[in-house]
């Protein structure tokens, strides 16, 4: 089973979220663990043996859009 984890805000949380990383992949090995957090805030869970992929949020692009009424695709940069 995939699992996304979304805490996207801020890297006192995200380094606080590291042992959840931990217990899930403890509890159920074959799970593929998938982060998403606000690109700059990676670097609390770079490096992390139990996630598999790190998804980049770029909250600035995605709130410009909103603010400029215009229609954009929201892409997510992947960190292995």
């Amino acid at each position: 089973m995939k699992r996304l984890i979304i805490l996207p805000n801020n890297i006192g949380d995200v380094i606080m979220a590291s042992p959840l990383f931990e217990a899930l992949k403890e509890a159920n090995p074959l799970d593929e663990l998938h982060f998403l957090v606000e690109s700059g805030y990676e670097g609390g869970v770079l490096n992390n043996p139990y996630i598999n992929t790190i998804h980049l949020f770029e909250r600035k692009r995605f709130a410009n859009g909103l603010r400029d009424n215009s229609t954009f695709a929201i892409e997510l940069a992947q960190l292995s």
